[in-house]
């Protein structure tokens, strides 16, 4: 006959043990849509300011430059800050081309609580463009985001191809939930599997449906140029990844040897910067 003390001790041990893990899903899932966040101080030569919107406030970091030949506003990645763009906003100005650098969604010093998975940032993206091609209404805007701002910044284009001349974006995604899985496979690779609800529970919180957001699907509704940039060395954005969203775009791709993930101003700013301007150079 079974011992009741020894039946009761592993039902207690395994309700214990369901209660840890349930509260540690969704304490993770709570700060995957919350990341933390840090407060900057605004490099110099640059000007902060906020851009309000109908889908709320952003803060922007600015390197303006008389009658400029073209405008880029930028979009930083999950985990990222404004601080990923001064040295290339840097370079641009000497080429005469305005730049601007989006605070982004529940990151940073953004005051939206969290993030969107490309569905609210591709709102602010969209509110920001607005508000730049209506006082440059002659100008050409380059669209410019890196990770989940690069799929960001598809879905914006996509849901309103206006806004922008074109699209440059480095390490964009495209597809969310399969990009969701592979980070978290990346970051935990033994306990992936067990924690995958807290991708599932963190998109609920965040309200949103992933099936509708996927950058893949909004890109080919852009139609004008592109460039899209592949890190050599990512193992989250793949090549086939990138090839996905190349056949999608009809884009150019630039390879950047060396580069992690999102990581081609580090690897190689002097390649990036010209090829940038490249592509700015050559829209009719």
């Amino acid at each position: 006959m079974p011992n009741p003390n020894v039946k009761k001790r592993v039902l207690i041990y395994t309700a214990g043990t369901v209660l840890i893990y349930t509260t540690a899903v969704i304490y993770l899932a709570h700060k995957y849509v919350q990341p933390s966040r840090q407060k900057l101080d605004t490099p110099a030569g640059l000007v902060e300011s906020t851009i309000k919107g109908p889908h709320g406030e952003a803060p922007i970091w600015s390197k303006d430059v008389e009658n400029p030949k073209a405008i880029v506003i930028f979009a930083h990645g999950y985990g990222g800050t404004r601080l990923h763009w001064p040295k290339l906003m840097a370079k641009l100005a000497e080429a005469k081309i305005s730049s601007f650098a989006i605070s982004m969604p529940g990151q940073e010093e953004s005051p939206m609580p969290q993030v969107g998975f490309g569905g609210i940032e591709a709102d602010i993206i969209t509110d920001v463009a607005n508000e730049i091609r209506s006082k440059n209404p002659k100008t050409k805007i380059i669209l410019y985001g890196v990770s989940l701002g690069g799929a960001s910044t598809w879905i914006a284009a996509g849901r309103n191809p206006e806004i922008a001349d074109a699209v440059i974006t480095e390490a964009a995604y495209a597809n969310l939930n399969q990009t969701s899985r592979r980070y978290l496979s990346l970051k935990l690779p033994a306990a992936s599997p067990i924690l995958e609800p807290i991708v599932l529970i963190g998109q609920k919180m965040a309200n949103v449906d992933p099936n509708t957001l996927n950058p893949v699907d909004f890109a080919p509704k852009f139609g004008k140029p592109a460039l899209l940039i592949h890190d050599d060395e990512d193992t989250l954005v793949t090549p086939e990844i990138t090839e996905e969203l190349q056949k999608a775009t009809k884009a150019e791709v630039w390879k950047v040897p060396g580069a992690e993930h999102a990581r081609a101003i580090e690897q190689d700013l002097p390649g990036l910067t010209a090829r940038v301007l490249k592509f700015i150079a050559s829209l009719k």
